[in-house]
């Protein structure tokens, strides 16, 4: 399948209205600070202004912010607000809907993603599955099948709980493993189960280091990691599993608690992991994270 990022012009009219956009005032700050943070802090990319060239990595957004990433932050995005790409259009929208992160994953890879830069989208979530479905019918999307569930799809797991694990309707929403938060706006809304949600975030796709451990069988293992935004907003990783038959465990983890001084989140303190009476506090360095090492804990 071809890769679909884009570096498609749009008027430079258009570009120089940017910073006149229709939004609150502070939620329009709040754009133009993570769009500046994209570019300062994350890698450049080559052909910028060669779109018949394939760039090292792009970035997946809904697809109202792709020309504002393009011509501000100057990374290649999946889709933009023109549709002129209409592939990378359907794929966006199906990482957003999906409802299973080993699908979700696999748009990423088979486009070359690196970065997601997600807002507020929950009312067009609707719109985005009907989007998705059409790209399923015209055989331009990579995921069939799938129940919508608005509150377990990708944008839901990442934008709202940021990654972590939760509970919802009895069941729980295992973390997201391979996904960090790098950057969040200042300013934001109060969701009334997960409480302050900035406006804009961005994520990083990372391969993740792998823990290991063991306790009694069946045992409930939970991890928890205790992170802070550049804006000062406090939050947990969380993420819990069960010990299996022959007592081994496994939490894929995508924070680095050493060596990542580049991130606009930051851990404080170690992983936790908790296994009945006992409890492991545990360093994991940024080459972990980004090579997949295995960690054994104990």
């Amino acid at each position: 399948m071809p890769v679909t990022i884009v570096t498609d012009q749009p008027s430079a009219a258009y570009i120089k209205d940017l910073p006149n956009i229709t939004l609150p005032d502070r939620e329009k700050s709040d754009l133009m600070a993570s769009l500046a943070w994209l570019r300062e802090n994350t890698p450049a990319t080559s052909f910028f202004l060669s779109a018949e060239k394939v760039p090292e990595y792009g970035v997946l957004s809904d697809w109202s912010l792709g020309a504002y990433i393009d011509y501000v932050a100057r990374r290649p995005t999946v889709s933009t607000n023109f549709g002129w790409e209409t592939h990378g259009l359907f794929e966006s929208a199906s990482f957003l809907t999906s409802t299973r992160p080993e699908d979700a994953e696999n748009i990423l890879r088979l486009n070359k993603v690196r970065y997601l830069f997600l807002n507020e989208v929950t009312g067009n979530l609707p719109c985005l599955k009907s989007i998705a479905e059409f790209g399923i019918k015209k055989s331009n999307s990579t995921i069939s099948g799938q129940t919508f569930n608005p509150l377990a799809t990708m944008y839901y797991r990442l934008y709202i709980q940021n990654g972590s694990a939760y509970r919802v309707g009895g069941n729980t929403e295992h973390a997201l493993g391979k996904y960090r938060l790098v950057f969040e706006s200042a300013n934001g809304f109060v969701d009334p189960y997960a409480g302050f949600v900035s406006h804009y975030k961005i994520f990083e796709l990372v391969p993740g280091a792998v823990m290991k451990g063991r306790a009694q069988p069946g045992k409930n293992i939970s991890l928890k990691l205790l992170l802070g935004s550049q804006g000062g907003r406090p939050f947990t990783y969380r993420e819990e599993t069960i010990a299996g038959s022959n007592g081994e465990f496994t939490f894929i983890i995508p924070y680095a608690t050493t060596g990542n001084a580049a991130a606009g989140v930051a851990p404080v303190g170690k992983y936790s992991i908790t296994a009945g009476n006992e409890n492991f506090l545990v360093h994991v360095n940024e080459a972990a994270i980004q090579f997949g090492e295995v960690i054994q804990i104990n």
